[in-house]
Protein backbone atom coordinates (compact mmCIF):
# COMPACT_ATOMS: atom_id res chain seq x y z
CA UNK A 1 0.00 0.00 0.00
CA UNK A 2 2.48 2.29 0.69
CA UNK A 3 4.05 2.14 -2.98
CA UNK A 4 0.99 2.51 -4.03
CA UNK A 5 0.70 5.68 -1.59
CA UNK A 6 3.95 6.96 -3.13
CA UNK A 7 3.21 6.13 -6.87
CA UNK A 8 0.31 8.32 -6.76
CA UNK A 9 2.23 11.15 -4.88
CA UNK A 10 4.58 11.19 -7.36
CA UNK A 11 1.91 10.63 -10.29
CA UNK A 12 -0.06 13.80 -8.69
CA UNK A 13 3.42 15.68 -8.61
CA UNK A 14 4.58 15.03 -11.78
CA UNK A 15 0.61 16.03 -13.08
CA UNK A 16 1.29 19.55 -10.78
CA UNK A 17 4.39 19.53 -12.66
CA UNK A 18 2.81 18.99 -16.06
CA UNK A 19 0.63 22.04 -15.55
CA UNK A 20 2.92 23.99 -14.58
CA UNK A 21 4.86 23.49 -17.25
CA UNK A 22 1.68 23.77 -19.42
CA UNK A 23 0.92 27.42 -17.86
CA UNK A 24 4.89 28.57 -18.21
CA UNK A 25 4.03 28.10 -21.82
CA UNK A 26 0.95 29.87 -22.29
CA UNK A 27 2.62 32.38 -20.06
CA UNK A 28 5.56 32.54 -22.24
CA UNK A 29 3.26 32.61 -25.60
CA UNK A 30 1.34 35.36 -24.11
CA UNK A 31 4.20 37.31 -23.22
CA UNK A 32 5.98 37.34 -26.50
CA UNK A 33 2.79 38.43 -28.23
CA UNK A 34 2.67 40.98 -26.52
CA UNK A 35 6.06 41.85 -26.34
CA UNK A 36 5.75 41.57 -30.45
CA UNK A 37 2.51 43.71 -30.11
CA UNK A 38 4.58 46.38 -27.97
CA UNK A 39 7.60 46.32 -30.56
CA UNK A 40 5.15 46.57 -33.67
CA UNK A 41 3.72 49.61 -31.69
CA UNK A 42 6.76 51.80 -31.38
CA UNK A 43 7.41 50.94 -35.25
CA UNK A 44 6.14 52.58 -38.43
CA UNK A 45 6.93 52.17 -42.09
CA UNK A 46 7.58 54.31 -44.93
CA UNK A 47 8.74 54.42 -48.66
CA UNK A 48 11.74 56.54 -49.50
CA UNK A 49 13.98 56.09 -52.53
CA UNK A 50 17.75 54.88 -53.20
CA UNK A 51 19.25 52.55 -50.15
CA UNK A 52 22.64 54.93 -50.03
CA UNK A 53 20.59 58.07 -49.75
CA UNK A 54 21.23 59.97 -46.29
CA UNK A 55 18.86 62.62 -46.88
CA UNK A 56 15.80 59.86 -48.14
CA UNK A 57 16.86 58.23 -44.86
CA UNK A 58 16.51 61.20 -42.54
CA UNK A 59 13.57 62.12 -44.31
CA UNK A 60 12.21 58.19 -43.66
CA UNK A 61 12.98 58.43 -39.72
CA UNK A 62 11.10 61.88 -39.47
CA UNK A 63 8.05 60.50 -41.17
CA UNK A 64 8.30 57.39 -39.11
CA UNK A 65 8.74 59.08 -35.69
CA UNK A 66 5.66 61.51 -36.32
CA UNK A 67 3.62 58.21 -37.05
CA UNK A 68 4.90 56.24 -34.04
CA UNK A 69 4.49 59.50 -31.49
CA UNK A 70 0.82 59.66 -33.15
CA UNK A 71 0.04 55.67 -32.89
CA UNK A 72 2.13 55.24 -29.82
CA UNK A 73 -0.27 58.17 -27.81
CA UNK A 74 -3.40 58.21 -29.65
CA UNK A 75 -3.47 61.50 -30.30
CA UNK A 76 -3.76 62.61 -34.28
CA UNK A 77 -3.68 66.12 -33.88
CA UNK A 78 -0.32 65.79 -33.29
CA UNK A 79 0.36 65.80 -36.96
CA UNK A 80 2.45 68.82 -38.65
CA UNK A 81 2.24 70.78 -35.55
CA UNK A 82 5.58 72.57 -34.73
CA UNK A 83 6.89 70.37 -31.24
CA UNK A 84 6.66 67.58 -33.80
CA UNK A 85 8.89 68.86 -36.27
CA UNK A 86 10.78 69.56 -34.22
CA UNK A 87 11.64 66.39 -32.56
CA UNK A 88 11.24 64.44 -36.39
CA UNK A 89 14.24 66.88 -37.11
CA UNK A 90 16.12 64.66 -34.30
CA UNK A 91 13.93 61.36 -35.38
CA UNK A 92 17.44 59.68 -36.10
CA UNK A 93 18.08 59.81 -32.20
CA UNK A 94 15.34 57.97 -31.61
CA UNK A 95 16.05 54.81 -33.76
CA UNK A 96 16.89 51.77 -32.48
CA UNK A 97 17.16 49.30 -35.29
CA UNK A 98 15.80 50.03 -38.99
CA UNK A 99 16.14 48.02 -42.41
CA UNK A 100 15.44 48.17 -45.93
CA UNK A 101 13.53 46.10 -48.66
CA UNK A 102 13.99 46.96 -52.40
CA UNK A 103 9.94 47.01 -53.48
CA UNK A 104 11.42 46.40 -57.07
CA UNK A 105 13.44 43.44 -56.14
CA UNK A 106 11.78 40.87 -58.68
CA UNK A 107 12.32 43.96 -61.46
CA UNK A 108 16.34 43.48 -62.83
CA UNK A 109 18.33 46.76 -62.52
CA UNK A 110 18.54 47.68 -66.33
CA UNK A 111 19.91 51.58 -66.08
CA UNK A 112 21.75 53.83 -63.62
CA UNK A 113 18.43 55.92 -62.48
CA UNK A 114 16.93 51.96 -62.02
CA UNK A 115 20.19 51.29 -59.64
CA UNK A 116 19.88 54.32 -57.52
CA UNK A 117 16.40 55.56 -57.36
CA UNK A 118 14.79 52.22 -56.62
CA UNK A 119 11.70 52.59 -54.05
CA UNK A 120 12.43 50.56 -50.93
CA UNK A 121 9.97 50.43 -47.85
CA UNK A 122 12.08 51.21 -44.55
CA UNK A 123 10.78 49.85 -41.50
CA UNK A 124 12.25 51.60 -38.45
CA UNK A 125 12.14 50.63 -34.64
CA UNK A 126 12.20 53.51 -32.57
CA UNK A 127 13.64 52.88 -28.72
CA UNK A 128 10.22 52.69 -26.54
CA UNK A 129 11.99 54.69 -23.83
CA UNK A 130 12.76 57.54 -25.62
CA UNK A 131 9.33 57.72 -27.46
CA UNK A 132 7.95 57.96 -24.16
CA UNK A 133 10.19 60.51 -22.81
CA UNK A 134 8.98 62.40 -25.96
CA UNK A 135 5.92 62.10 -25.43
CA UNK A 136 5.53 63.22 -21.51
CA UNK A 137 7.44 66.36 -23.33
CA UNK A 138 4.47 66.95 -25.17
CA UNK A 139 2.19 66.69 -21.94
CA UNK A 140 0.89 63.21 -23.36
CA UNK A 141 1.55 59.68 -22.47
CA UNK A 142 1.26 55.89 -23.97
CA UNK A 143 -2.17 54.28 -24.64
CA UNK A 144 -1.01 50.27 -24.56
CA UNK A 145 -4.41 49.22 -23.38
CA UNK A 146 -6.41 48.93 -25.96
CA UNK A 147 -9.58 47.59 -27.09
CA UNK A 148 -10.20 44.93 -30.19
CA UNK A 149 -12.53 46.64 -32.66
CA UNK A 150 -15.45 44.28 -34.44
CA UNK A 151 -15.92 45.71 -37.79
CA UNK A 152 -19.37 45.55 -39.20
CA UNK A 153 -18.95 47.69 -43.02
CA UNK A 154 -21.74 47.11 -45.25
CA UNK A 155 -20.33 48.21 -48.44
CA UNK A 156 -22.83 49.16 -51.26
CA UNK A 157 -20.43 49.32 -54.53
CA UNK A 158 -23.21 50.07 -57.01
CA UNK A 159 -23.13 46.66 -58.31
CA UNK A 160 -23.55 44.21 -55.07
CA UNK A 161 -23.88 45.31 -51.33
CA UNK A 162 -22.81 43.02 -48.71
CA UNK A 163 -21.36 42.86 -45.08
CA UNK A 164 -17.40 43.29 -45.36
CA UNK A 165 -16.01 39.41 -43.90
CA UNK A 166 -12.62 38.32 -43.05
CA UNK A 167 -13.01 34.89 -45.38
CA UNK A 168 -15.04 36.66 -47.94
CA UNK A 169 -13.78 37.38 -51.77
CA UNK A 170 -16.40 40.69 -51.74
CA UNK A 171 -14.64 43.74 -50.92
CA UNK A 172 -11.21 42.45 -50.13
CA UNK A 173 -9.82 45.78 -51.60
CA UNK A 174 -11.86 47.23 -48.59
CA UNK A 175 -10.69 44.78 -46.33
CA UNK A 176 -6.75 45.27 -47.24
CA UNK A 177 -7.44 48.98 -47.27
CA UNK A 178 -8.54 49.35 -43.71
CA UNK A 179 -6.16 47.20 -42.28
CA UNK A 180 -3.24 48.68 -43.44
CA UNK A 181 -4.74 51.90 -41.63
CA UNK A 182 -5.29 49.89 -38.43
CA UNK A 183 -1.58 48.42 -38.65
CA UNK A 184 -0.64 52.19 -39.20
CA UNK A 185 -2.25 53.32 -36.20
CA UNK A 186 -1.70 50.66 -33.79
CA UNK A 187 -5.38 49.72 -33.64
CA UNK A 188 -6.63 46.52 -33.53
CA UNK A 189 -9.35 45.22 -35.73
CA UNK A 190 -11.60 42.17 -36.09
CA UNK A 191 -13.92 41.34 -39.36
CA UNK A 192 -17.50 38.52 -38.76
CA UNK A 193 -17.18 35.37 -40.02
CA UNK A 194 -18.76 34.77 -43.27
CA UNK A 195 -21.80 32.28 -41.50
CA UNK A 196 -22.03 35.51 -38.73
CA UNK A 197 -22.96 37.60 -42.26
CA UNK A 198 -26.09 39.21 -41.74
CA UNK A 199 -28.19 40.95 -44.84
CA UNK A 200 -29.15 43.93 -42.63
CA UNK A 201 -31.85 46.20 -44.62
CA UNK A 202 -31.29 49.63 -43.77
CA UNK A 203 -27.68 51.39 -42.70
CA UNK A 204 -25.57 49.52 -39.98
CA UNK A 205 -24.54 52.91 -38.74
CA UNK A 206 -27.93 54.10 -38.57
CA UNK A 207 -29.56 51.04 -38.06
CA UNK A 208 -32.55 50.50 -35.52
CA UNK A 209 -31.92 49.45 -31.54
CA UNK A 210 -32.71 45.67 -32.70
CA UNK A 211 -30.00 46.40 -35.76
CA UNK A 212 -27.42 47.73 -33.60
CA UNK A 213 -27.86 44.74 -30.75
CA UNK A 214 -27.19 42.33 -33.62
CA UNK A 215 -24.13 44.23 -34.72
CA UNK A 216 -22.85 44.38 -31.04
CA UNK A 217 -23.76 40.46 -31.07
CA UNK A 218 -21.05 39.88 -34.05
CA UNK A 219 -18.58 42.14 -32.19
CA UNK A 220 -18.55 39.44 -29.19
CA UNK A 221 -18.68 36.36 -31.58
CA UNK A 222 -15.54 38.34 -33.22
CA UNK A 223 -13.68 38.82 -30.13
CA UNK A 224 -14.16 42.52 -30.22
CA UNK A 225 -14.31 44.84 -27.04
CA UNK A 226 -15.69 48.12 -29.02
CA UNK A 227 -17.90 48.42 -32.38
CA UNK A 228 -16.97 50.25 -35.40
CA UNK A 229 -20.16 50.33 -37.66
CA UNK A 230 -20.08 51.63 -41.05
CA UNK A 231 -22.14 51.84 -44.48
CA UNK A 232 -20.18 52.69 -47.29
CA UNK A 233 -22.11 53.81 -50.50
CA UNK A 234 -20.74 54.57 -54.23
CA UNK A 235 -21.84 57.33 -55.82
CA UNK A 236 -22.18 56.93 -59.83
CA UNK A 237 -22.86 60.77 -60.33
CA UNK A 238 -20.54 62.10 -57.93
CA UNK A 239 -17.76 59.58 -58.74
CA UNK A 240 -17.08 59.73 -54.75
CA UNK A 241 -17.87 57.57 -51.81
CA UNK A 242 -20.07 58.65 -48.95
CA UNK A 243 -19.94 57.21 -45.82
CA UNK A 244 -21.19 56.84 -42.06
CA UNK A 245 -20.27 55.62 -39.20
CA UNK A 246 -21.00 54.74 -35.41
CA UNK A 247 -18.43 53.72 -32.29
CA UNK A 248 -19.98 52.29 -30.02
CA UNK A 249 -17.49 51.59 -26.93
CA UNK A 250 -18.25 51.90 -23.07
CA UNK A 251 -20.19 55.48 -23.33
CA UNK A 252 -23.01 56.42 -25.53
CA UNK A 253 -22.18 55.76 -29.66
CA UNK A 254 -20.61 58.42 -31.71
CA UNK A 255 -21.89 59.15 -35.05
CA UNK A 256 -20.11 60.96 -38.13
CA UNK A 257 -19.61 60.95 -41.74
CA UNK A 258 -17.17 61.11 -44.64
CA UNK A 259 -17.34 61.65 -48.14
CA UNK A 260 -14.28 61.18 -50.36
CA UNK A 261 -13.02 60.24 -53.75
CA UNK A 262 -11.57 56.59 -52.52
CA UNK A 263 -12.21 54.21 -49.77
CA UNK A 264 -8.59 54.46 -48.63
CA UNK A 265 -9.51 58.24 -47.37
CA UNK A 266 -12.73 57.61 -46.06
CA UNK A 267 -10.89 54.59 -43.97
CA UNK A 268 -7.95 56.47 -42.86
CA UNK A 269 -10.05 59.30 -41.77
CA UNK A 270 -12.51 57.02 -40.02
CA UNK A 271 -9.61 55.41 -37.69
CA UNK A 272 -8.05 58.16 -37.15
CA UNK A 273 -11.05 59.34 -35.83
CA UNK A 274 -11.71 56.02 -33.97
CA UNK A 275 -8.47 56.44 -32.20
CA UNK A 276 -8.69 59.77 -30.81
CA UNK A 277 -12.19 58.65 -29.55
CA UNK A 278 -10.82 55.79 -27.92
CA UNK A 279 -7.64 57.07 -26.84
CA UNK A 280 -9.28 59.75 -25.18
CA UNK A 281 -11.96 57.88 -23.34
CA UNK A 282 -9.50 55.61 -22.19
CA UNK A 283 -7.98 59.03 -20.73
CA UNK A 284 -11.14 59.93 -18.74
Amino acid sequence: MRGVAMFDAFFRLGSALALYAALAQLLFIATAQAAGDLEELYSARTVITGASLEDEKLRGFAECLEQVLIKVSGDSSLAGTPAVVALAAQAEEFVEDYDLSDRMAAIPVHDEQGTRERPHTLTVRFSPEAINRALEQLGLAPWLDRPTIALAIDVDNGAQRSLLTHNADFGADQRSAIEEAGNRLGLTLTFPEGAAQTNLAGNPARGSEKDLEQLLNLAREAGGEALLAGFLVWDEQALRWTSQWELVWNASPTRWEISAMSFDMIFDDTLEKTLALLSAEARG
